[in-house]
């Protein structure tokens, strides 16, 4: 977990001071009632007081760090991508 918006907020100050969830994305769908409504490029005037986001690493984000760093990954010398 790389961080955790507060309900309302949707910067994301944790992981830069410019971050905005709600118009930082390429793209949003909207789902109501468990139905697409819309795909956007913007959900800022959706953006509701109990709204809240996470953001979560993934792993080849950093994996060639530490490749490079002479750390060995067992699924990379395999071959292999991660178990996700």
């Amino acid at each position: 977990m790389l961080g955790v918006l507060e309900p309302g907020n949707p910067r994301l100050p944790t992981l830069g001071p410019d971050i905005d969830i709600a118009t930082d994305l390429p793209s949003y769908r909207i789902w109501r009632d468990g139905e697409i409504t819309a795909d956007v490029t913007d959900v800022q005037g959706k953006w509701q007081a109990y709204f809240l986001a996470l953001t979560l690493g993934y792993s080849f984000g950093f994996e060639t760090a530490l490749l490079e760093s002479d750390i060995h990954l067992s699924h990379a010398k395999a071959g292999t991508n991660v178990a996700l």
